[in-house]
């Protein structure tokens, strides 16, 4: 057995302590945290607020009006856009589909002009709605 040759994994693995001694780590880190859950009553009302901001900003485009929703519905998506899908508890499934219904309706009646900052925020925030829908099927009762 040749010691001379030791694998750099396995060198990376032992560190010295100024008294010289030899320790083995097991590699292993604590795992880091990761976003905190969001539960169905933080996400619900976010989803019914992004609804009626999208509709809003809807109307407000086409009416060439002040653009107060607009602004308001970029806060909204950013909070969307960090969502990780896995982390949402229970969201309400109806809610989930509103919104992303009307944001598909807003993003199909923005003019055909370079990707705005909107447009790329409600992209995003739709892969997340998009996710949320599959992994929590809408059940409609008829």
């Amino acid at each position: 057995m040749n010691l001379d040759r030791v694998h750099t994994s396995e060198a990376s693995r032992l560190s010295s302590y100024p008294a010289g001694s030899p320790v083995i780590s097991t590699g292993s880190t604590a795992p880091e945290p990761g976003p905190a859950p969001v539960t169905a009553a933080a996400s619900t009302p976010l989803l019914r607020r992004c609804t009626a901001l999208a509709a809003q900003a809807r109307v407000e485009l086409l009416t060439e009006s002040r653009r107060s929703a607009t602004a308001e519905l970029d806060g909204v998506l950013r909070e969307i856009e960090s969502w990780v899908p896995e982390q949402v508890r229970a969201p309400d499934a109806t809610m989930v589909a509103l919104a992303a219904a009307a944001l598909q309706d807003l993003r199909e009646r923005m003019s055909p002009a370079p990707t705005s900052t909107l447009e790329g925020r409600i992209a995003r925030a739709l892969e997340v709605l998009h996710a949320l829908m599959a992994s929590s099927p809408l059940r409609a009762l008829a």
